[in-house]
């Protein structure tokens, strides 16, 4: 543990896997009792940065989970293991406070890392890595962070929720369309139009357009479309076992081509064949690219950890959200469903248009709104 936190006062890696942003370079290579001890530095990936700057920048504007979330989707931008982001993954992001530049350790109890210990004990150094992000957005995000409460409890507190929420947009802007109250009516209403008035499009009943969604959202776990839903979800996660093994053995490939390299300059070492200090750098070069390999290759190794779900599994749970749309009582629950399954909602003035996830017949379309003309409130 002492050697650790010296280590952690030096800026140097403690352990574990670096947070999105960051990679691990060797500095030094210290021969201890028979052994080499590696001590490596924080280094920012610029490609990955660039990913942890526009969440936060988002996030600071004002933006909420599912908006970054589809702005993520929509620049193509994954997590490392090569899938999309998901909320807990943002939190957990957002607030990381190594991207200031902090050296953070002894946070988590050795259990449990989410379990925080006494802040006495915890070890922090200004300034011992690289920063990523600016001191006063990582505050405006903790504070937004902290002034929001769980959507569970706003559902309680009003008795409302709109379950649209981060799915719907403008057609007419482009803007996100969000939920307000007028004239004793819920509505969803373009936030340009709201803020600025910038905007003609007008507001759409919360009941008319969220019922529309879960009527097409039903379609999809119609009995013609189930068995079509279930096969694409038990190829989905065969295929994605088959995808994680042909990475794994190719990266093995490559972690066996630096050894043998890694070798030959050592045995050039010892033999004379060449001066160590024109080896060192290349040692170095090498030993960094099997640091990244090794790192995928846990991911990789946690990720085929993971029990692959039978096809009763699957049927049961698709079972269970025919159900829960069929329902309609558990708000919270239909919007888990629409955030999982619905791509993205488009209101104009002259109707809506939806596009799920799943593209089976009727499911994908334009839907003039005859005779339900999204009236705004007077």
């Amino acid at each position: 543990m002492k050697g650790l936190k010296e280590n952690a006062y030096e800026g140097y890696h403690c352990g574990g896997i670096p947070p999105l942003g960051y990679s691990l370079v060797v500095d030094k290579i210290i021969p201890k009792n028979g052994r080499t001890k590696v001590l490596k530095r924080y280094v920012i990936n610029e490609k990955e940065a660039e990913i942890v700057r526009l969440i936060f920048r988002m996030k600071a504007d004002g933006h909420g989970y599912n908006e970054i979330l589809h702005e993520l989707k929509r620049r193509g931008m994954k997590t490392r293991a090569g899938k999309d982001f998901g909320k807990n993954s943002l939190y957990d992001l957002l607030k990381n406070e190594k991207y200031t530049g902090v050296m953070v350790y002894n946070k988590g109890t050795e259990k449990n890392h989410r379990t925080r210990k006494p802040e006495e004990e915890i070890v922090r150094v200004p300034g011992a890595i690289p920063q990523i992000v600016d001191e006063i957005t990582f505050r405006k995000v903790q504070e937004s962070m902290s002034n929001v409460r769980p959507i569970a409890a706003r559902f309680r507190e009003t008795g409302n929720i709109y379950i649209l929420t981060g799915k719907i947009f403008c057609g007419e802007c482009g803007a996100a369309m969000v939920g307000n109250r007028e004239a004793k009516e819920s509505w969803y209403s373009c936030n340009a139009r709201k803020r600025t008035g910038a905007c003609n499009n007008k507001n759409i009943r919360k009941d008319l357009i969220e019922n529309l969604v879960l009527d097409e959202l039903e379609k999809i776990f119609s009995r013609a479309n189930t068995e079509k839903l279930v096969d694409m979800l038990v190829d989905r996660a065969n295929n994605q076992k088959a995808e994680i093994e042909a990475e794994q053995k190719e990266l093995q490939n490559q972690v066996k081509e630096i050894d043998k390299k890694m070798d030959r300059l050592f045995s050039a070492i010892e033999t004379g064949a060449m001066d160590a200090n024109v080896a060192g750098p290349r040692l170095k070069n090498l030993s960094n690219e099997k640091d990244l390999l090794t790192l995928r290759l846990r991911e990789l190794a946690e990720m085929k950890s993971m029990p692959v779900l039978t096809r009763e599994q699957i049927e049961n749970y698709v079972k269970q959200n025919k159900q829960v749309v069929t329902d309609r009582s558990n708000l919270l629950e239909c919007k888990r469903l629409i955030d999982t399954y619905i791509v993205r909602i488009t209101v104009d003035n002259e109707g809506w248009e939806i596009k799920s996830k799943f593209y089976f017949a009727d499911t994908d379309k334009l839907v003039v709104l005859t005779g339900f003309e999204p009236v705004s409130p007077p």
